[in-house]
């Protein structure tokens, strides 16, 4: 195993603490209940064999389980798993503010030619993965370790701005840096270190505090043993004494590691120019999908750096302008070979873009158009604008305020700061605020319910809205086509938000254009009826859902409903699922399940197939054997 592999992660024995209330509260789409727990719920000394997931817990206790939105996200553990990946990019405890916790996993890039390389940020993860490594210490205390070296370590790391830089993996000296840190730990004597415990059993935890403070004042960093042992609950003399024991060996161990930093300030430091002849002239090669292009900034500045001519510049607004990668190869052919583009993968999560850094250290952005489609879903998901036919007339300025930011001349791949679209979505809250959202009340509804009663009303209430449109027959049609049956509530999620999505750039020209320009159609619009410029390209996945259209509903609606509810948390059904449930799956195919019952009647033509549908499927909904009503059930609430 290479080098850079063996210290990519920390120890197994460190656990799962890594989620933090900022990373929660970022993630989750306005207006969700969320609240910081009163602690952190991981324990400061482990127990022997407990892979407990203290990320889930922490997340789990930030969430208000009576707001049935936290459904969109599937379960707890997906949740996680998701800000877990959204949450890992270069110097994200920058913009989180967020000191308590180590470094995430260390992120491994390559150039064109295949080497490896790594953010220079990621330079103090992985000396503190080396440090759990290599040090001896008790599996148990890997967990306190963890934090407590990862806490310094990012006290140690350079706040200034300045442009970013990438360490060449090949040029980082491993088996000097573990022989250092080997001798960093070695430095206390086994006398000190009985000493250490011997105090530890006897002395005041005051006493405690100012030894270490008097050992390593900038590693012990106001730490109060007192506090800690009482938010653990750790009263033994025993585990006291080994904690200040192990505390001591890291303060130590502290000691050496902030030596290593300052002895190798070409792969710690930033922008020093002593160290240009040792730090390669990188920029970053974003790639997404068959598109692949860098910041023009960042190309400037690397041309600055190599040229010796000029000076370095940073982006004036909220705007970061692209170049493709062609145009690179073509116009930039006397300086190509001389910089090392560093592919760089966008991410995304199920629900929201893996922010990256700008040009600047001190910026994070995202690419415009998943910056547009992330204020709509909280819009959207959030404060329930939406929900009423009439409150669209009072939109105006909302649809204003977006079309100021997400403009169709932008050039496209542009990429626009994270801050300026967290000041957007304020103030689009704060009007949005002033106008009533209409939520529904859904007060005591069993949670599958909820859902599908949401949906439902949303169907309804997106036909008021544009009576003179189709219904979402191809966009919806995919949604369901596309999943296994039956739905998840997440999936359900996906078909309210898109739905949404999709009329509103029905509507908004200029929007429309935007994503068009932006490259945005293909991502996240199927219908045919949004994006003519894209019809070509769209009408192959129409005529692939068509002729899927037989398999998926092969079934039929009564099996289909029927394993639908088998999902449901509650037994006891309610007739608002099924209906909604029967709802979602006819409009879904645009009014063309064709199942019906004998004796059916033909329909008058001015009715819609939807309303011809519903008629039909009347009776076979009280057939479904699952269906059980007590004979003194509330009529209303069913």
């Amino acid at each position: 195993m290479e080098k850079i592999e063996q210290y990519q992660c920390p120890t197994v024995s460190c656990g799962n603490y890594d989620i933090h209330f900022s990373h929660v509260k970022e993630y989750v789409v306005s207006n969700l209940a969320v609240e910081m727990p009163p602690t952190c719920q991981a324990p400061l000394v482990s127990i022997p064999g407990d892979v407990a997931d203290y990320g889930v817990k922490f997340a789990e206790t930030s969430i208000n389980p009576t707001d049935g939105r936290f459904r969109m996200y599937d379960s707890i553990e997906e949740l996680t798993a998701n800000i877990r990946k959204f949450k890992n990019f270069p110097e994200a405890h920058r913009y989180f503010e967020e000191q308590s916790f180590a470094f995430d996993p260390v992120t491994i890039y390559t150039n064109l030619e295949g080497e490896e390389y790594i953010n220079k940020s990621d330079m103090y993860a992985l000396l503190q993965n080396m440090t759990l490594h290599i040090s001896p210490r008790e599996d148990k205390f890997q967990p306190m370790s963890h934090i407590f070296i990862g806490r310094y370590l990012k006290k140690l790391h350079q706040k200034s701005n300045g442009f970013l830089e990438f360490v060449k993996v090949a040029d980082i000296d491993f088996e000097q840096i573990e022989k250092e840190i080997q001798e960093a730990h070695s430095t206390a004597t086994n006398k000190e270190i009985q000493g250490m415990v011997n105090m530890a059993k006897s002395a005041s935890k005051k006493t405690l505090n100012a030894e270490m403070k008097r050992l390593n004042a900038e590693g012990w960093n106001n730490r109060d043993f007192k506090v800690e042992f009482e938010v653990w609950r750790i009263t033994d003399t025993n585990i006291v004494a080994d904690v200040f024991r192990q505390t001591f060996l890291d303060l130590k161990a502290m000691i050496g590691l902030k030596k290593i930093v300052e002895k190798r300030t070409h792969l710690f430091k930033w922008n020093i120019a002593a160290n240009a002849s040792k730090v390669p002239i990188a920029v970053r090669l974003f790639e997404d999908g068959e598109l692949s292009y860098v910041m023009k900034t960042e190309l400037d500045n690397a041309i600055v750096r190599y040229t010796k001519k000029g000076k370095v510049t940073e982006e004036v607004g909220p705007i970061i302008s692209t170049i493709d990668f062609k145009d690179i190869e073509e116009n930039y052919k006397e300086i190509f070979d001389k910089i090392q583009f560093i592919r760089y993968p966008i991410a995304r999560t199920k629900n929201k873009p893996v922010y990256v850094q700008g040009p600047n250290r001190r910026d994070f952005c995202v690419l415009i158009v998943d910056g547009f489609f992330d204020v709509m879903a909280s819009t959207i998901m959030g404060p329930f604008i939406f929900h009423k036919a009439e409150n669209w007339n009072k939109l105006g300025p909302f649809f204003t305020e977006l079309d100021k930011v997400f403009k169709a001349e932008c050039p496209p791949q542009s990429f626009i700061k994270v801050r300026y679209i967290n000041d957007l979505r304020a103030e689009t809250e704060a009007f949005l605020k002033t106008i009533d959202p209409g939520r529904p009340s859904f007060e005591g509804v069993r949670p599958m319910d909820y859902d599908f009663t949401r949906l439902g009303e949303t169907l309804r209430i997106d036909k008021t809205i544009h009576p003179n449109l189709p219904n979402p027959d191809q966009l919806v049609q995919f949604l369901v086509g596309r999943k296994t049956d039956p739905m998840t509530p997440n999936e359900l999620y996906d078909g309210f938000e898109q739905c949404f999505i999709t009329r509103i750039l029905v509507q908004e020209k200029n929007l429309r254009n935007f994503v068009h320009v932006q490259q945005g159609c293909r991502r996240y619009l199927m219908s045919k009826r949004v994006c003519e410029d894209c019809e070509a390209m769209i009408a192959s996945l129409v005529t692939d859902i068509t002729n899927r259209e037989e398999e998926v509903f092969e079934s039929g609606i009564r099996e289909q409903v029927s394993e639908i509810l088998e999902r449901s948390v509650d037994q006891d059904r309610s007739m608002a699922l099924w209906t909604a449930a029967l709802e979602w799956r006819v409009v879904a195919m645009g009014g063309k399940v064709t199942i019906k019952e004998e004796g059916s009647q033909e329909e008058d033509d001015d009715k819609t197939n939807f309303e011809k549908e519903v008629e039909r499927q009347g009776v076979l909904l009280t057939q479904i054997a699952c269906l059980d009503y007590e004979e003194d059930s509330n009529p209303e609430e069913s």
